[in-house]
């Protein structure tokens, strides 16, 4: 259950949000994605009454065992990757993944989360919540278009901070790190990562060379969609 906290209830742009959020799951429908079953107004609250998940985030999941093993990343990404297709071809974008948005369910299926942010592709910012410049996204994972503040963001954005969830899991820490979070977004939009095979190099070229193309700086140069990163994925 998520309910708006009741002093920003009397908020416009919050609770435009919450209730922009529950359309959005209410409209999709996916195994791999915490389904959302009733949104609501009770008692002076806007409540939305979610799938229940029994198990841990991503994040718990790296914070108390370290780095994911290589063939359990990728088991998780996959399915994160097919829940992400349902909010592709809905016209969505997430546009905050990251482990703390990805549920590792007890039955052992990984479930994406958190639609808080989503947008639908090709929104201008003139008809979404967010004003222009508005910048998005958590920094540790955010893609470096979606740093810049920029709006002509799609699909790929999203596989950038989905490629910065999967470095964070095999690794053990995240693509960047600096105290301040401004640097960690600059370090997003300019500074080349270091490929995950040089950081642990029981890590496979090919799972190496997929994060490195998941995280390119240009969108051109990532995976054009879903499809795509699937079908790299095997």
């Amino acid at each position: 259950m998520k309910i708006i906290r009741p002093e920003l209830l009397s908020r416009e742009d919050a609770v435009k949000r919450f209730l922009r959020e529950s359309r959005i799951l209410l409209d999709l429908d996916h195994p791999n994605l915490v389904r959302g079953l009733e949104v609501g107004f009770s008692e002076g609250l806007y409540f939305l009454a979610m799938e229940y998940v029994a198990g841990r985030s991503l994040r718990r999941r790296i914070e108390s065992e370290g780095s994911v093993p290589e063939a359990e990343a990728l088991a998780i990404l996959v399915q994160v990757v097919q829940a992400l297709s349902a909010v592709e071809a809905r016209r969505y974008m997430h546009r905050d993944i990251k482990p703390a948005n990805i549920l590792l369910a007890s039955s052992g299926k990984a479930m994406l989360c958190d639609l808080g942010l989503a947008r639908s592709i090709g929104a201008k910012t003139s008809t979404s919540l967010t004003a222009t410049g508005f910048i998005v996204g958590t920094p540790d994972y955010i893609s470096p278009e979606q740093a810049l503040g920029r709006d002509d963001i799609d699909i790929r954005s999203d596989i950038y901070s989905l490629g910065a969830t999967l470095y964070h899991a095999l690794v053990g820490n995240v693509p960047f790190y600096n105290r301040s979070p401004i640097e960690v977004m600059l370090k997003h939009v300019y500074e080349p990562i270091v490929p995950p095979r040089s950081v642990r190099p029981g890590i496979s070229a090919r799972t190496s060379a997929l994060v490195v193309k998941m995280m390119a700086k240009e969108p051109k140069d990532r995976y054009s969609g879903t499809a795509a990163l699937l079908k790299a994925l095997g």
